[in-house]
């Protein structure tokens, strides 16, 4: 059997897939820790407190979850699979 990175969305059961969907949450995760270890002092503590959701220093973290990309790309995604499990049938033709 193959990794999960191994293999392509279409191998995985689409865009709209589960596993899709915990395959790009991983790897935004892998980046998120490549820069905390890449960076030294200051910056590779606001890099582990973006892994750890809490946030910059400077920002409380209500607001972080309000503008930290990662965070609001986790909300995108959960309205999204809410409306495609509510809408089933509205699909995006391909043409």
């Amino acid at each position: 059997m193959r990794s999960l990175s191994e293999q392509t969305d279409a191998e995985l059961g689409g865009t709209w897939s589960v596993l899709v969907r915990q395959k790009r949450v991983h790897v935004r995760l892998a980046r998120l820790l490549d820069d905390m270890v890449a960076t030294s002092g200051r910056e590779q503590e606001a890099a582990l407190r973006c892994v750890a959701r809490t946030g910059p220093p400077d920002q409380s973290r209500v607001s972080h979850l309000m503008t930290c990309p990662w965070c609001l790309s986790v909300y995108v995604g959960a309205a999204l699979t809410v409306a495609r499990v509510r809408w089933p049938g509205k699909e995006r033709s391909s043409r």
